[in-house]
């Protein structure tokens, strides 16, 4: 997907990106971020925030560092309640303005699913946390039943070029994570 799509799509579907993640893709984040057990005084990377679904599950006195492409999604999640200290930033995940290790940690959910560049963006997440740091993951990904895969592949243009939903949100719906994360050399 190209970062001009994802901008556009991201941008009109702000307002709207939480009812349709809930209504498809409901995903257990309090255990998620629970699971990682991140502890006050933690420099925390949330790449990417977007509307700020995780922010509320963080624990008080973890310092969470939010970027986002699109300032519309910032904008609704500037409007989230989140225990924890949270600087929201408008950045690209690919190129991060972050110097190497500055993170005691981070956070990745449906992002990887979506950016232009899968294998570069975990790269950055990688280069910014320190060595031996949480790093939690939570997508969307190929799935492994052939009959399932049938109807990702069915999909595929509408979502990875128009959003499926249309302009809410845009995924690759056959990322291969076992490719991207077991077999890329990471």
């Amino acid at each position: 997907m190209k970062t001009k799509t994802i901008l556009e799509v991201y941008g009109k579907g702000a307002a709207s990106y939480e009812e349709t993640m809930a209504k498809y893709w409901p995903a257990p984040r309090k255990d998620f971020i629970e699971a990682l057990g991140f502890r006050k005084g933690e420099r925390i990377l949330e790449a990417v925030v977007g509307t700020g679904l995780d922010l509320p599950y963080f624990p008080e006195g973890v310092n969470i560092t939010g970027i986002d492409i699109a300032p519309e999604m910032l904008a609704e999640a500037r409007k989230k309640y989140c225990p924890a200290n949270v600087e929201l930033r408008e950045m690209d995940i690919h190129s991060m303005d972050f110097p190497d290790n500055s993170f005691d940690g981070a956070v990745s959910a449906f992002t990887l699913c979506v950016v232009e560049n899968p294998k570069l963006a975990l790269e950055e997440i990688l280069r910014v946390t320190k060595k031996g740091s949480r790093v939690g993951i939570l997508d969307y990904c190929k799935s492994r039943n052939p009959e399932t895969v049938k109807w990702q592949e069915l999909i595929q243009y509408h979502a990875a070029n128009i959003g499926f939903p249309k302009n809410v949100i845009v995924w690759d719906s056959l990322m291969d994570y076992d490719k991207l994360i077991y077999h890329s050399g990471l």
